[in-house]
């Protein structure tokens, strides 16, 4: 599996997007990386990214990048958000890296029990569920922008399992 594919996004979003997208990524998948296996948890997580920026962006443009390169996927998007929201979200994710497997394990169960979901969204839940899930790599870049904005770039890389790899 050697093959690269892109697809890539700039414009508005909204919930009909992220459903003509997730359809969109699957097919893509069938038709180009049939041996893959577990597409419907690798488009997961390129959904929980642009529900995260329509949910937290400010303003509803964004930038939306799939990358398959050989055995990984790489999903970026980008959107703009207060500080606020930027922070919070940096906070999120330098938090849940930071865990090893059983913290992992025991903070996603903690999150489920207690049902700790807020006006601001699910305690971290999305992020969890991804490094539970496979995420090799979930990174945060904030930069500042105009008028106490900033440009927040979520990045996922994950392995793309084929029925070879599960089968070893």
């Amino acid at each position: 599996m050697n093959q690269k594919h892109t697809l890539t996004y700039e414009g508005n979003i909204s919930d009909d997007l992220r459903s003509f997208m997730c359809s969109t990524l699957k097919q893509g998948m069938a038709d180009n990386m049939p041996e893959a296996t577990r597409v419907t948890k690798l488009i997961g997580f390129a959904l929980e990214l642009l529900d995260n920026a329509q949910r937290y962006g400010n303003g509803a443009k964004i930038e939306f990048e799939w990358l398959t390169n050989g055995n990984n996927l790489i999903v970026t998007v980008k959107n703009i958000s207060n500080q606020y929201n930027a922070e919070r979200l940096q906070d999120t994710v330098n938090h849940v890296v930071s865990l090893d497997a059983d913290a992992l394990a025991a903070e996603y169960k903690e999150v489920m029990l207690n049902n700790e979901f807020n006006n601001a969204g699910g305690a971290g839940l999305g992020f969890l569920q991804m490094a539970k899930n496979g995420a090799k790599e979930i990174l945060i870049k904030i930069e500042e922008a105009a008028n106490g904005m900033c440009v927040c770039s979520s990045t996922i890389v994950a392995q793309i399992p084929t029925m070879k790899q599960i089968a070893l």
